[in-house]
């Protein structure tokens, strides 16, 4: 009787732990760099931009086509190793 109830507990607690990991997988981490202001370097000539952020240069893009050039932009989220930029800081 022990090992059917203890047999019964460990499936039971398998099946609980899959699906809380599941669960924790699905929501996506924004990462540490969301929200960081960054210093536009230069614009270039397609509407891209090169920044500077963490002591180095990236390749950058602003959320919409028609934005400002000028002021303090915000990292929204990160495309492989492109930064998309918003004037307005995301929570």
């Amino acid at each position: 009787m022990q090992f059917a109830v203890a047999s019964v507990f460990a499936v039971i607690s398998t099946l609980l732990l899959h699906r809380m990991r599941r669960v924790r997988r699905a929501a996506p981490d924004p990462g540490l760099d969301v929200g960081q202001p960054v210093k536009v370097v230069a614009w270039k000539e397609d509407g891209g931009a090169r920044v500077h952020y963490r002591g180095a240069e990236w390749d950058a893009e602003t959320e919409a086509a028609d934005a400002p050039r000028e002021g303090t932009f915000y990292i929204k989220a990160i495309q492989g190793s492109k930064l998309i930029l918003t004037q307005d800081k995301p929570q």
